[in-house]
């Protein structure tokens, strides 16, 4: 049941270039802040900011969902792909702003 490092590579490779730009924005808005830059450029920054790393939680958990299919279509071990579904499950649970992480798993 291995699967080619390859792409999991390359995959990290993606999302670690996409967190390095986030974080050079971030960098770029508190430098306006610090120059008291106009509030509405500041925000629009901030928003640009905040939609790329939604769009990065929405790579790692699509990732993630497409590991989960592999596994378990690849596993006859029912236990694993129990922990694995409750994993996923788990995964879009938190990552629903509406629900914090206290919130009751999805069933």
């Amino acid at each position: 049941m291995k699967r080619s490092k390859g792409k999991v590579n390359v995959q990290l490779k993606q999302v670690l270039s996409r967190l390095n730009r986030a974080q050079g924005q971030l960098d770029a808005i508190c430098r306006m802040i610090d120059s008291q830059r106009f509030c509405l450029d500041i925000v629009t920054q901030l928003r640009a900011v905040n939609s790329a790393l939604l769009s990065i939680e929405a790579k790692i958990l699509s990732d993630r969902l497409e590991e989960y299919a592999y596994l378990r279509l690849h596993t006859t071990d029912e236990e694993m792909a129990d922990q694995l579904r409750d994993e996923v499950l788990d995964l879009f649970r938190r990552s629903d702003p509406k629900k914090g992480p206290d919130q009751p798993a999805l069933s």
